[in-house]
C-alpha cells in the first residue's frame, strides 16, 4: 500500500517576486536575499529594499481600490512571513 503524501509547502509567487527585486536593488545574491528575510543574516538593505518594494504595491493596490471600489480580494489580505502585508496577490 503505498501513501500519498501532500505538499504543504506551496511557493508563494509574491514573495519570490519581491525577494528577487529587492536582492537586485541591495545588490547580494537571491539566496542572500532569502537568508535575510528568513532572519538567518543581517543586511539592513535587503530589508529596507523589500520594505520599500511592498509598501510601493500596497499603495498602488490602495489606489487601484479606490477608482475601482467594486474589486475586492476574496481571500483576504495575504501575509509574508515577516509579517508584512502584501494585499491583492
Amino acid at each position: 500500500m503505498t501513501k500519498t503524501v501532500s505538499n504543504t509547502r506551496k511557493r508563494e509567487l509574491g514573495q519570490a517576486f519581491f525577494t528577487r527585486e529587492a536582492s537586485e536593488l541591495a545588490g547580494v545574491s537571491v539566496r542572500e536575499a532569502r537568508y535575510v528575510l528568513n532572519m538567518d543574516r543581517k543586511n539592513e538593505k535587503v530589508v529596507t529594499a523589500y520594505m520599500a518594494l511592498v509598501e510601493g504595491f500596497n499603495r498602488v493596490v490602495d489606489e487601484v481600490r479606490q477608482l475601482m471600489p467594486e474589486i475586492t480580494n476574496e481571500n483576504g489580505p495575504e501575509c509574508t512571513p515577516n509579517g508584512t502585508e502584501m494585499r491583492g496577490i
